[in-house]
């Protein structure tokens, strides 16, 4: 005697939250002297954090899709990291700021 089950599961690829990809995001020039482009590929608005070291947030925006430059002039020279948002989804980029 034997027992058999099934279950059939259709996923469609269209559906989902697409992968925030590293190639659709560049963060240019680095180092800097505190005016940085952020050129994004993605076709939603993005959260942009830029925060220092020691994890205080110092820019905080929404970027558009395409290009938007970033100003942290006023801040010291040093090491700043670049959150971006797409949903659920986080990707960090380490700006350098020389004076």
């Amino acid at each position: 005697c034997s027992n058999s089950a099934g279950d059939t599961l259709y996923v469609d690829a269209c559906l989902g939250v697409e992968q925030l990809n590293a190639a659709d995001i560049h963060v240019y020039p680095n180092p800097n002297a505190g005016i940085f482009y952020i050129s994004c590929n993605w076709p939603e608005t993005v959260s942009c954090q830029v925060v220092d070291l020691l994890g205080k947030v110092v820019e905080n925006r929404t970027i558009i899709p395409h290009n938007q430059y970033i100003t942290i002039g006023g801040l010291g020279a040093g090491i700043y990291l670049v959150r971006l948002n797409v949903g659920q989804q986080v990707k960090t980029y380490r700006v350098t700021v020389v004076k």
